[in-house]
């Protein structure tokens, strides 16, 4: 028997957290489909010329591969922010635009003025977390291009606002009445698409070009390359927000949310109530927006406020934070490098509104002309109650953290969750065994455990006998499934055991983190209730992989005594 005690367990830094989580993770992905699961064939559902890569960037260095962490330890406890972190917006120094309340009553007549159009079997409906206010519900007019109605709006800043079917019914049977043949439900004209690349084209045709170009050069120093576009995102939305009413988007602005509830914008108490990974993703989305504040202040000095900052000083950290999480929240990557070798993403106003759905029912598109159409999924025939139907993927559905920490929510119809097993230096052998947190996931429903988290353990426990470790990768790449299963029958008990060993610390950590939660007041600090509601998904989903576990290492160790022969008595 090899025994699993021999494995090195190592500590994951910030840094590897950051290579794992950072970049790909920290925007939508609504033109991708949920990534394949190993437990279930999912085909792709969106356009395929749109298609974004889910999963996380897979990196084959050369070195010989390390032991999985099978449990991560705990950080110390975060320094003294440089700022206080809080996402209601201060009126008091802020311009009248950023009100206390979101202002939903002049986004549908500013939509439909400016050549949005609307299928009339959807509205925008505000939902609250215990339900949905269907008395604040706007339905759009039958011909969106020509009528527009006047209605009284219930405005809250913490409601959320989405669109969905007119009523309770099928999305089959909302397709049969699409005014449409394509069962377009929403398209939105290219001049209202916030696009980074056509931003930074823009400004760089100014006299800030210079100055822009040193900004790219100061992000891509400090490893913020990949926040580039983003970034011209952050600098439009300030703009405009300077412009107030004269922006083209300012009744698009008054709509969004006044309060984020993101790793941004947490204090010390709830950060430090964070899981590692999460807390890990928290320190790298707060140094992106410390980043984005730095670079802002450099570029107004440069340029004596001219054009964007008419006095920095009255813009405060609130302010910029408001910006910051809008832009990260309602933004999306596209797949695909530009032909100029550069990434782009957009905002696309009402198009923001969809929520999100590990298995979406609506797929986004781009005409030839720009225009972004929202459209029903052809195979999404399943009943849909107003509660749930019209969802788009954010992207990365295995990835609880990245919900938590970067759109502020928890998704607790996630049908699976990464299993947090993470090599130090992933070799390519184990990158080829399915070493891919999007394939590395545990089933929420029943606590199942995918065939790439199986492969990847066995692999590992094998490391200390090159030659059976080298006959499972060879028989695995070359789909020789008699050995490989022949394999992990043999050494079925001992990967159980090493499995059960990571779930039990993980529940440990989860556990104490939820007693330290609730030692704390949820008035005093407001995102507490999100992240205890997110630590009992976790230990939820943990627990049932516990019981899933044991029943397994129980018949298996039945089985074995079965198999040692009885002494015969003399």
């Amino acid at each position: 028997m090899i025994s699993p005690s021999k494995l090195r367990f190592v500590t994951v830094s910030v840094r590897l957290l950051y290579v794992l989580f950072s970049v790909t993770t920290t925007t939508r992905f609504p033109l991708s489909s949920r990534a394949f699961s190993p437990m279930e064939s999912s085909s792709v559902n969106c356009n395929p010329k749109h298609r974004a890569a889910t999963g996380l960037p897979s990196t084959r260095p050369t070195s010989v591969p390390r032991a999985l962490l099978l449990h991560t330890t705990r950080r110390k406890r975060p320094a003294s922010c440089c700022y206080r972190p809080s996402c209601y917006l201060a009126t008091s120094n802020s311009q009248s635009l950023l009100q206390s309340v979101r202002n939903m009553e002049w986004l549908e007549s500013w939509a439909v003025s400016h050549g949005v159009q609307f299928d009339p079997n959807i509205q925008l409906m505000a939902t609250t977390t215990t339900a949905t206010t269907t008395a604040t519900a706007k339905s759009f007019p039958q011909d969106s291009r020509n009528s527009v109605h006047n209605i009284s709006v219930g405005m809250d800043d913490n409601d959320d606002w989405t669109l969905r079917l007119v009523s309770d019914q099928s999305i089959a049977t909302a397709a049969t009445k699409m005014t449409t043949p394509t069962n377009i439900l929403l398209t939105v004209p290219s001049h209202l698409v916030l696009s980074s690349e056509t931003i930074r084209e823009r400004f760089n045709a100014t006299e800030l070009a210079p100055s822009l170009k040193d900004i790219e050069n100061y992000l891509s120093q400090r490893n913020a390359e990949g926040q580039i576009p983003q970034f011209y995102l952050f600098l439009q939305l300030l703009s405009e927000y300077h412009q107030g009413p004269d922006s083209l988007w300012y009744p698009w602005i008054q709509s969004l949310p006044k309060r984020y509830d993101t790793a941004v914008c947490m204090d010390d108490v709830e950060l430090e109530c964070l899981p590692p990974f999460a807390w890990a993703l928290a320190k790298v989305e707060r140094y992106h927006f410390d980043l984005f504040r730095q670079a802002i202040t450099k570029l107004s000095q440069k340029n004596d406020g001219q054009l964007i900052l008419p006095d920095v000083e009255t813009y405060d950290t609130t302010l910029l934070q408001w910006i910051f999480n809008t832009v990260f929240t309602r933004c999306w990557r596209f797949p695909d490098l530009l032909p100029n070798g550069r990434e782009r993403c957009d905002i696309v106003p009402l198009g923001d509104m969809f929520n999100h759905n590990a298995n979406p029912t609506v797929e986004i598109d781009y005409d030839d002309k720009g225009n972004v159409e929202f459209s029903l999924l052809p195979k999404s025939q399943e009943p849909f109650t107003t509660q749930d139907n019209l969802a788009i993927s954010y992207g990365l559905p295995t990835n609880p953290y990245r919900f938590l920490v970067i759109f502020g929510f928890v998704d607790e119809k996630q049908p699976e969750v990464f299993c947090q097993l993470v090599a130090k230096e992933p070799s390519r052998q184990l990158v080829d065994m399915g070493y891919d947190s999007t394939k590395m996931v545990f089933r929420t429903s029943d606590g199942a455990i995918s065939n790439a988290v199986w492969n990847v353990m066995l692999y590992q426990l094998l490391e200390q006998v090159p030659a059976l470790q080298q006959q499972l990768y060879q028989a695995h790449i070359s789909n020789q499934t008699h050995i490989t299963s022949s394999m992990h029958e043999q050494y079925h008990l001992e990967t159980c055991l090493l499995l059960s060993r990571h779930v039990y610390k993980s529940l440990d950590e989860f556990q104490d983190l939820l007693e330290n939660a609730n030692v704390h007041s949820c008035s005093q600090h407001p995102r507490l209730h999100m992240i205890q509601r997110h630590l009992k998904f976790m230990i939820d989903t943990f627990l049932r992989v516990q019981c899933y576990l044991k029943e397994r290492i129980q018949d298996e160790t039945r089985r074995r005594m079965m198999m040692i022969p009885t002494q015969k008595e003399s």
